[in-house]
């Protein structure tokens, strides 16, 4: 179940930039007020969206080590990230 999920997140994330607009206005005005580069600025639908996004661009091996936040976040990207590192994927 974990690598079927694992599988979609990626899909979707590699997609994502054809699937929706860059929202290349969104992020000019964004950047302006936080003093950086359109480019270094992420829309998401949320955090775990985003979140996932992270992940299925990282390169972790197997056996890395991880340390998910320990404040609230979505149990799923909890997962994930545990999966992640625990499998290298």
């Amino acid at each position: 179940m974990l690598d079927t999920v694992d599988r979609v997140h990626r899909e979707v994330a590699v997609k994502a930039i054809s699937s929706y607009s860059d929202f290349a206005d969104v992020r000019a005005v964004a950047a302006r007020g936080y003093g950086c580069d359109p480019d270094e600025i992420v829309i998401t639908h949320n955090t775990s969206d985003g979140m996932s996004k992270i992940l299925a661009g990282l390169a972790l091996k197997e056996g890395t080590n991880s340390s998910p936040p320990t404040t609230s976040t979505p149990a799923g990207t909890c997962r994930s990230l545990s999966h992640a590192t625990a499998t290298g994927s």
